[in-house]
């Protein structure tokens, strides 16, 4: 796919893997991470910090909007298809890393019990998210624009993994997205 097809998708996901979740059995609340920022991933696309926080404000926990972020499985955006309703949805440091972080309330139902025992069992070992570009810059090493060299001089320094940009000579940084939802 194109580079501005892409951008000009209404929905795109990203995902993350390898950091931890937890369980708290008891109370039903499930802990992680939805995604890392300054991570370039296989789409050549990095989140930079703050770049939710507009979601975070007007559809976040804290929130009086409508349309929350939700808490899903496999991206689908069905009422039926929610996982649990989170409690706690910001931007945080863990493990070393900046990232989405999220606790989620898993509700008391045939469905919230399988998907907390998934979880338990660590059949769900991992998020996505789902969400729509709102601002973007090109990072190139050697671009023909002046922007895409700053960019690249701005954001290179940044990346937790700067082989993938190496490699590539090109990444986009994801400036601001609007973020609806978080996937097992």
């Amino acid at each position: 796919m194109e580079l501005k097809e892409k951008l000009s998708n209404h929905y795109n996901v990203k995902s993350v893997q390898n950091l931890s979740i937890k369980v708290d059995e008891e109370n039903r609340i499930v802990k992680g991470v939805g995604n890392t920022f300054y991570w370039i991933d296989s789409d050549l696309e990095m989140l930079i910090s703050g770049s939710c926080t507009k979601s975070f404000r007007e559809r976040g926990v804290e929130s009086t909007g409508t349309g929350k972020i939700k808490h899903q499985i496999d991206h689908s955006l069905k009422a039926a298809d929610v996982v649990g309703k989170f409690t706690v949805l910001d931007e945080r440091e863990l493990d070393g890393k900046t990232v989405i972080y999220f606790e989620s309330k898993i509700p008391k139902s045939v469905k919230g019990d399988m998907h907390l025992s998934n979880y338990k069992e660590e059949i769900y070992d991992n998020h996505s998210i789902g969400y729509r570009v709102i601002r973007y810059v090109v990072c190139k090493k050697e671009g023909k624009e002046v922007k895409e060299r700053n960019a690249w001089n701005k954001y290179y320094p940044l990346a937790l993994n700067p082989k993938v940009a190496d490699e590539n000579g090109v990444f986009i940084v994801l400036e601001e997205i609007a973020l609806y939802e978080i996937s097992v």
